[in-house]
């Protein structure tokens, strides 16, 4: 199974450019593309310039560190508490 990122929407207003969807092949230029990992959930037929291919082994860029929640064990106590009196 195929994913990519929609990297041109073209004349297509169904498409979001940066999205990523599932994508099956129909034929040597196009592509059906869906939500969804099944092909009969296909949200059309575009063709695969539209589209760059994501390669299984790729793994999604880390988060900056700024972006990491920060624990607050505090709170896990608590949660823990309130559990044990139910």
């Amino acid at each position: 199974m195929l994913q990519g990122v929609c990297i041109d929407t073209g004349s297509a207003t169904i498409l979001e450019k940066g999205k990523k969807y599932f994508l099956f092949s129909n034929g040597v230029d196009h592509y059906y593309v869906s939500n969804f990992s099944r092909a009969s959930a296909h949200k059309g037929c575009f063709h695969k310039s539209l589209f760059k291919l994501i390669q299984e082994d790729e793994w999604p860029p880390e988060p900056s560190a700024d972006n990491v929640p920060v624990l607050d064990s505090s709170k896990i106590h608590a949660a823990k508490l309130v559990w044990r009196k139910r």
